[in-house]
């Protein structure tokens, strides 16, 4: 077996932070940390964790893996970044103060090392505590230190002083200048962004034309359209439009199907361009190659090959393969697209759609007017190209026999339970029963609309809900009635998402789920640390179309379940903080 080594992961988690995936940079940097990859790993996985938003496992992560003591600037001023980001969140007085703390801490490092970086954000958080002769003074010290900037982050300082000291043209021209410089990649124009945006709100700067017109984030894509035959001249026509689209839509990352006519002509234009690919199919390669890509001639399948091997990752939605239900293809393609807007959020731009269509309503469950509906209903921006001259004449295989097993639905399953219930006493178990599951009813009668199944056997919980959205709210109210029964009962609670049997229960007689998914779930809640809810990327990715705005999903790692079920990227739900 060969070890990992921890210098060339942490490299590799550097180049994901540049490039703006910041879960792969986590990933990374654990797998650099497990093979003794020192503190550049601990930075960077804490790194991550803050520009995912996710402040106090990064400052959790900070203490325990020894930053706090590092004398370094670069671990000193990322004690003082999460201590701003903890500040973001407060209001009024409290806040001010926070911000205040922070460019404290940002102040002293520079004070001694003379690095600008540090110099830099104390100016602008002595701004946001209401100090502006602070921020001024500062500022313009920076300004007669610095040396003609180098690369991005050079200039990208000059322009933040200019700005504090309110000299908005050669801001402008400072960070146009930033771009053409060594370190201009995603991950750094995202965060300064975001930088940028933050004085605009809370000090009543305006960058917003920097931010628009030369730090704007790239757009993060999902494309689906018409499946076609191999033609030479519409494909040329067609990929004249597509370009068209790119060039005036820069796309760093997209996401995806590679179905024979559309999915792959975008793909293999995004990949010309540079832009990472993810691949999300529904099943396993050779039963979609199969279903959606040799129906189109037998061109496609090496442009198909070709371009799977230079996809960034490769996703299979289900692992149960192809059975007949065409409901598979838009579980697939809501997963996509949710894992679209995901990663959006990472780099901090835009989720936008780019369909070939030709406008026909939808004539079954999946397809493109499904997809362009779903991701127009969660209000999404849809890009829409005609399908005039495309031939979809396909050689389709012959099917077999349709589908006639028990019905399938994609739902969310919850199983959850109390760490610790097996040793209360004999005497304790009617109070649990009547106060603590008895509460648990409560919760699951006021979405009794939507629970499709509910069972339990002594401290356990397994319900089926209809909708993400749904079961996210369920589980949270969940844990907050619990909270507030104030008994000390804490519930760990694992929820995924994914197309499973419903039937008849032959013991009890009642509706009932199971499949696949239903067994992932159940080795999900064992691992859960109590009082937390851990949900699969699955579910994030439908929880991202379905209510973005009032539910968060915080990456947590790749997490071993249950009973060597396997490793799976899993995330923290919580409540979107206003």
């Amino acid at each position: 077996m060969l070890i990992a080594d921890p210098i060339d992961e942490t490299a590799a988690a550097r180049a994901a932070l540049a490039r703006g995936d910041l879960i792969a940079t986590y990933d990374l940097a654990q797998t650099a940390l497990a093979q003794d990859g020192g503190l550049a790993a601990a930075y960077l996985l804490v790194l991550a964790l803050a520009r995912m938003g996710d402040t106090a496992a990064a400052r959790a992560h900070y203490a325990a893996r020894g930053l706090d003591l590092a004398r370094d600037v670069d671990s000193r001023a990322l004690g003082a970044r999460l201590a701003k980001d903890a500040a973001e969140v407060l209001s009024g007085a409290e806040r001010a103060r926070a911000f205040a703390e922070a460019s404290a801490a940002y102040a002293s490092i520079h004070d001694e090392t003379g690095d600008a970086f540090p110099g830099i954000n104390a100016a602008s958080l002595a701004l946001l505590a209401g100090d502006a002769d602070a921020a001024r003074a500062r500022a313009t010290q920076l300004l007669g230190d610095l040396p003609e900037p180098a690369d991005f982050w050079g200039a990208a300082t000059r322009t933040e002083a200019l700005l504090l000291l309110g000299r908005d043209a050669e801001a402008a021209a400072a960070i146009r200048a930033a771009l053409a410089l060594p370190g201009s990649n995603p991950g750094a124009r995202s965060t300064t962004a975001r930088q940028f945006e933050l004085l605009a709100r809370g000090a009543g700067l305006d960058p917003e034309r920097l931010v628009r017109d030369a730090l704007r984030p790239p757009v993060t894509l999902f494309y689906c359209g018409h499946m076609f035959l191999a033609d030479a001249a519409a494909e040329a026509e067609l990929a004249a439009r597509i370009d068209a689209v790119l060039d005036a839509t820069p796309v760093a990352v997209a996401y995806g199907a590679l179905a024979c006519g559309t999915d792959i002509l975008v793909a293999e234009r995004l990949l010309a361009r540079g832009a990472e690919l993810n691949v999300v199919l529904p099943f396993p390669v050779d039963q979609f190659a199969a279903l959606s890509v040799d129906p189109g001639g037998a061109a496609w399948r090496a442009r198909f090959d070709a371009t799977l091997a230079a996809a960034s990752a490769v996703d299979i939605a289900s692992p149960i393969g192809d059975i007949g239900d065409p409901a598979a293809f838009s579980y697939s393609s809501n997963i996509a697209m949710g894992m679209t807007r995901l990663r959006a959020r990472q780099i901090g731009g835009p989720a936008k759609l780019l369909a070939v269509w030709d406008g026909a309503a939808a004539r079954g469950v999946a397809g493109t007017a499904v997809d362009v509906a779903a991701w127009q209903d969660a209000g999404g921006e849809a890009i829409v190209l005609g399908a005039d001259g495309l031939d979809r004449r396909l050689n389709r295989p012959k099917l077999p026999a349709a589908y006639d097993g028990p019905a399938r639905a994609v739902m969310a399953v919850v199983f959850a339970d109390f760490p610790g219930f097996a040793r209360l006493t004999e005497m304790e178990l009617p109070r649990f029963w009547r106060d603590v599951m008895g509460t648990v009813a409560n919760v699951l009668d006021v979405h009794a609309a939507s629970v499709r199944c509910r069972n339990s056997w002594g401290d356990a919980l397994f319900a089926v809900v209809e909708g993400s959205a749904v079961a996210a709210e369920l589980v949270l109210s969940l844990q907050e009635a619990l909270a507030r029964l104030g008994t000390g009962a804490t519930l760990r609670v694992g929820v995924h998402y994914g197309a499973m049997f419903a039937v008849p229960d032959p013991i009890t007689g009642q509706p009932t789920f199971y499949g696949c998914e239903v067994a992932r779930a159940a080795r999900i809640e064992p691992v859960t640390p109590p009082g937390q809810v851990y949900v699969t990327e699955s579910f994030a990715a439908a929880l991202a179309m379905a209510a973005p705005d009032r539910f968060a999903c915080r990456y947590v790692g790749r997490v071993a379940l249950a009973k060597d079920y396997g490793t799976f990227p899993m995330y923290r739900l919580s409540r979107v903080e206003h």
